[in-house]
């Protein structure tokens, strides 16, 4: 019988480190959404504020490069947790026989 403190630290958390790591995925892109409505708004530079001006001044290159910087952070950083994931979590491919 494990105290609750082992089964804590043996079962419970490895179990939830999945559960835990697809929460953070979801919160990158929604973090760089909260960052570029909040420099639409708030502020004078930054790159959700050179979305928001070159949409509003119909610079449609630099309105390109600005989505595709936003998308190659999400990319990036949604592949970085999955990475991570694959690395903290190697019971999880064995289960799933890969």
């Amino acid at each position: 019988r494990l105290k609750p403190w082992a089964l804590f630290v043996k079962i419970l958390l490895p179990a939830s480190v999945p559960f835990i790591l697809s929460g953070i995925r979801l919160a990158i892109g929604r973090g760089l959404t909260g960052v570029a409505i909040a420099e639409w708004f708030g502020a004078t530079e930054g790159l959700g504020y050179l979305v928001f001006f070159a949409g509003q001044t119909l610079n449609v290159p630099t309105l390109f490069v600005g989505v595709a910087a936003f998308a190659v952070l999400g990319i990036v950083g949604f592949e970085l947790v999955g990475r991570f994931e694959a690395y903290i979590t190697p019971w999880k491919k064995e289960a799933q026989g890969q």
